[in-house]
């Protein structure tokens, strides 16, 4: 993370505080402090007074002098100070130099709210100043120090810290060439760099900070997830002012905000739109490589809440107080948000040849200066753009509409850019995306809602790119590549997310050549992902949550002899990062003659039905991971097919079952966990 450190302001850890002020040599002391102060004549602490106008006071008591060392001439000071709970506030300093609270434009003062004898319990675990240093020239043109020392009620100032200021002041009376004062302490960030996306990953759970299922709508929740490489992990920094910044998530241009403005701890943080709202404002503080986000309007901490190390664990606010689950690791992403097309950036940027504009009931396609199409026709418009481009070129749609049970087709060599929300009815056995029997076509960005028989449909394809493809669907199916038709090869699917199916997510047949970053599958009909006859494919995250339940589908379904390859064998060819799955049907299934495959990890809980079911499969093989409840582990074969073969499983497996029935030829187990076993 690229930051900028603040000279004026350095919060330490639990139990320090300081305020780093350099006079330079032979350097006049007020401009000294007007470097470290803001127009008003004080140390800027708008976040400190956020937090304690809604929290409460803590102070300290006792004040120790760590270190002294000398260098270039000038002396370093490292005071710690110690927190108890108090009464009232003195300000303290040498006899004669009328260390009285006063406004100035020699004094350098953080306000603190008005003090009571009432005052309520201290502050837990903020690490905010609240000592104020308030500097003049007196006739000998020395500089001096007050600060502002909160005691309980009828104690006096310590002889300790009076000692240690005394000393203090009479070294900064002999000093000639110039003095450092430094209190000592972990730095806190002056800004993150703006124009920049980033995936934050917190440190605890190492998951990734995920606006719930990809909504663009105000309101939806934070969460961590799985890093998927999606747009709704990516956010930005804009700056508000003040040193505070408001959090954009990339796929929606919403901002983060405690919602309904709550100052609770465990506050939902949510997206809403960009109002500039102290509650949309974060001050972003640095350690070490990790980052705390503290809200200007709560004065709380972005939190993994409870410390969750799940995915879907939910994203709040609470006291800061350093915690691992506080802090995230901010990682740049690529310019175009991964899996976008080379050279183009954000979807529709730059000078498409052809565009597509407008809303509902006017709609323009142009090709450069010429206008193609002006009516009520969405479908119409956007085929008539597409057909206007040749090889090489690229279509952006800008606009969202509705084609009905229609179907948009994109010949070889086209870039189509579905930048706008494209709903579709069904047209039986159609897609209402189709690209049949071409090369070369690119779909680097596609939003598809309603219910489509197909949202998209291939066939015949070499050298085919899908980047950032959502289907928000109510019905229907996602992407399918035929089954009775022409094969494909070299085919490559960046992020898919898809939901609401009644049918699959992602079905492939027939593919040699397939890599996918991301499969993300939420609430569909049948699989997630499904790879029928389809050979050397790399794939990145299957990720499925309530996923084909009630039915013999899985987040991860290989079947129909995925994974043989043209000479017969099951040599793996078939490569899986990770699955993770939530619920729905079963987990991972291998079925009718598939194989070849190696899985990295899983990530498997409460399945309704088998949570892995390896049946007829040859040369599997899971790595590592766990399962956690749900059906049953099992390696099982029909009759009708050569017995189960090659399988090596090496899992976690707690409160549920493992049952290897019949024996495979050649099993290797190596398990550990609460679950019973049945296994050869």
């Amino acid at each position: 993370m690229k930051v900028r450190r603040s000279s004026r302001l350095v919060a330490g850890r639990r139990g320090a505080v300081a305020v780093v002020a350099t006079f330079g040599v032979n350097e006049p002391l007020n401009e000294q402090f007007r470097n470290m102060t803001d127009r008003d004549g004080g140390i800027d602490f708008a976040a400190a007074r956020a937090v304690l106008d809604e929290a409460r006071w803590t102070t300290w008591n006792t004040v120790r002098a760590l270190a002294s060392t000398i260098a270039f001439g000038g002396l370093a000071w490292a005071l710690v100070v110690h927190r108890r709970p108090a009464r009232r506030a003195n300000w303290v300093g040498p006899p004669g130099f009328g260390c009285a609270p006063r406004r100035s434009s020699n004094v350098v003062e953080a306000e603190l709210p008005r003090w009571r004898t009432d005052a309520p319990p201290g502050l837990d675990h903020i690490n905010v100043l609240r000592y104020v240093v308030s500097g003049q020239l007196n006739r000998s043109n020395r500089p001096f120090l007050c600060t502002r020392q909160l005691t309980r009620k009828g104690s006096t100032m310590s002889q300790v810290l009076k000692r240690r200021l005394a000393l203090l002041l009479a070294t900064l009376a002999a000093a000639v060439t110039g003095i450092a004062i430094a209190f000592v302490a972990i730095p806190q960030a002056g800004a993150v760099e703006t124009g920049v996306w980033y995936k934050i990953v917190s440190r605890h759970s190492g998951l990734t900070l995920d606006v719930l299922d990809r909504s663009t709508a105000p309101g939806a929740e934070l969460i961590q997830w799985n890093d998927t490489g999606a747009t709704n992990q990516q956010f930005r920094f804009v700056d508000a002012g003040g040193g505070y910044y408001r959090i954009q998530a990339r796929h929606s241009n919403l901002v983060l905000e405690t919602y309904e403005w709550s100052t609770a701890n465990g506050a939902t943080i949510a997206q809403w739109t960009d109002l500039n709202g102290t509650n949309q404002q974060w001050q972003v503080q640095e350690s070490g490589g990790y980052a705390t986000f503290v809200n200007r309007h709560s004065g709380k901490a972005l939190d993994v809440w409870e410390k969750s190390t799940t995915a879907g664990g939910r994203i709040s606010q609470y006291t800061p107080n350093g915690g691992v689950n506080q802090q995230f690791q901010l990682v740049e992403v690529d310019g175009d948000g991964g899996g976008g097309d080379p050279g183009t950036g954000e979807c529709g940027s730059g000078t498409p040849n052809a565009t597509v504009t407008g809303s509902s009931g006017n709609y323009t396609a142009r090709n450069g200066s010429s206008t193609l199409y002006t009516g009520s026709d969405y479908r119409n418009a956007i085929q008539t753009a597409v057909d206007s481009i040749g090889s090489g070129q690229r279509v952006a749609v800008m606009a969202s509409g509705s084609i009905g049970a229609s179907t948009i087709s994109i010949s070889s060599g086209k870039t189509f850019e579905g930048c706008g929300t494209i709903n579709a009815a069904n047209r039986g056995g159609r897609g209402a995306i189709e690209s049949l029997g071409t090369s070369n076509v690119s779909i680097p960005y596609l939003n598809v809602t309603g219910s489509p028989y197909f949202a998209t449909r291939f066939y015949g394809n070499s050298n085919l790119h899908l980047g950032q493809v959502n289907l928000n669907l109510s019905g229907g199916a996602g992407i399918r590549f035929e089954r009775d038709f022409a094969a494909s090869s070299d085919v490559t699917i960046d992020y898919v997310y898809v939901a609401g199916t009644s049918g699959h997510g992602v079905e492939t047949w027939n593919i040699d050549g397939l890599t996918i970053g991301t499969v993300v599958a939420r609430n569909t009909g049948y699989a997630g992902l499904l790879l029928n006859n389809t050979r050397n494919a790399d794939i990145g995250l299957v990720d499925g949550d309530n996923v084909a339940t009630g039915t013999g589908y899985a987040t991860f379904r290989t079947a129909n002899t995925a994974g043989r390859l043209a000479n017969g064998s099951y040599a793996t060819n078939i490569y899986v990062d990770k699955v993770v799955s939530r619920g729905g049907g079963r987990g991972i299934f291998c079925v009718s003659q598939s194989g070849g495959v190696n899985i990295r990890n899983v990530d498997l809980a409460n399945n309704g039905n088998n949570a892995i079911l390896i049946e007829n499969c040859y040369g599997y093989t899971i790595q590592s991971g766990t399962v956690n409840g749900g059906g049953e582990v099992r390696i099982a074969a029909r009759s009708e097919f050569p017995n189960t073969r090659d399988t090596n499983i090496t899992l976690t497996v707690n409160n549920t079952s493992v049952r290897e029935s019949p024996c495979a030829d050649n099993s290797t187990w190596n398990l550990s966990g609460n679950g019973s076993r049945n296994i050869c």
